[in-house]
């Protein structure tokens, strides 16, 4: 084979790797599209409905996509829901993981990072479907990017500590997040107080 031949071949192979890099990105950013598109729209119609009352054709309707579309990703109108809880604790257990803080810093952040949701949490709540929190916190434990050894005394107070905050988020859910940021750090200092005293 003449080296023109080679040289040629080796570009066409990187043009080739180039498109197929290019349209699995365009593919990935089209499947992040239509997810986002069914959970607002589901937000959408949670705020409108009970959830039970929600039927896929309305929920692809809303969306602007296809039922097709919608089984593509997902099974079910609970599999959306869960996918949205899963985003929001993956955002807390990020924030907390990366910065390595305390009770009362993990705390602290996770009531100002959860008011960007608080539309969709008071939802879940109107639809009795908060536990999806605490279900989905306490299964994120294991997986968490928290940098602990993992030996039973700290799985433990790793579960420990997951399902105490998984509680005070559903707390906060329920009291509407109507606390100012102020009075919730001084819930958090005295919550923490308190727990120290019982040890």
């Amino acid at each position: 084979m003449s080296e023109k031949r080679k040289y040629f071949l080796s570009k066409l192979h990187n043009w080739r790797l180039s498109v197929s890099v290019k349209n699995n990105i365009k593919r990935t950013k089209q499947v992040d599209q239509s997810i986002n598109l069914l959970i607002l729209g589901l937000i959408r119609l949670m705020n409108t409905k009970p959830l039970e009352k929600i039927t896929i054709s309305e929920l692809t309707k809303e969306a602007g996509l296809s039922r097709r579309t919608f089984y593509r990703h997902f099974q079910s109108i609970d599999d959306i829901l869960t996918l949205k809880v899963e985003q929001i604790v993956d955002k807390l257990y990020q924030r907390a993981g990366l910065k390595g803080q305390t009770l009362e810093e993990v705390l602290n952040d996770a009531y100002h990072v959860l008011l960007s949701d608080k539309v969709f949490l008071q939802s879940l709540l109107e639809n009795n479907h908060e536990y999806l929190l605490q279900k989905v916190i306490l299964q994120k434990c294991e997986q968490s990017t928290m940098d602990v050894p993992h030996d039973q005394i700290h799985n433990l107070t790793a579960y420990f500590g997951a399902g105490g905050i998984s509680f005070v988020i559903i707390y906060w859910i329920h009291q509407g997040f109507n606390q100012k940021i102020e009075e919730v750090k001084q819930a958090n200092k005295e919550l923490v107080t308190h727990i120290k005293k019982l040890m």
